[in-house]
């Protein structure tokens, strides 16, 4: 029969980290400080000293990844969450604005940590899969 195809939602491999971070709100300059736990190309996990708002932007800088360069960069939070047992929020951030060299340096650093077993299977690209099933799939192609 059919498959139902999964749902893609990151554009680069999650890569397990523990890096320290300087991050600061954009908003007041205020020091969120933090410790990066999850790194990719195009997106970070940090654990914040403080309450993020989802939206908020954060400036960020750390040392590339196995390396003595520093990167920088524009970040924006796409998800946050407090612990309960510790005084962490947890935010997940996009990449918003990189130098270009540095870019190139970071990913080139990700590239040699150990990729981030998925906690769960992605969920399940329905309105793809009802695509395929009634044809609507070759008939947009035929445009």
């Amino acid at each position: 029969m059919f498959d139902i195809p999964d749902v893609k939602r990151r554009s680069a491999p999650r890569r397990m980290a523990r890096i320290r971070c300087e991050a600061v709100s954009a908003e007041g300059f205020i020091a969120v400080g933090g410790t990066l736990t999850d790194v990719s190309e195009t997106g970070l996990q940090l654990e914040a000293e403080v309450s993020l708002a989802v939206g908020e932007e954060l400036y960020l800088s750390f040392q590339a990844p196995r390396t003595t360069q520093w990167v920088g960069m524009v970040a924006r939070v796409t998800r946050a969450t407090q612990l309960l047992d510790r005084p962490v929020c947890v935010a997940g951030l996009s990449i918003e604005e990189m130098d270009p060299v540095e870019r190139s340096i970071l990913a080139a650093s990700v590239e040699r940590l150990p990729v981030r077993p998925q906690k769960r299977r992605a969920p399940r690209d329905y309105a793809a899969w009802v695509a395929q099933v009634s044809g609507l799939t070759e008939l947009h192609a035929l445009h």
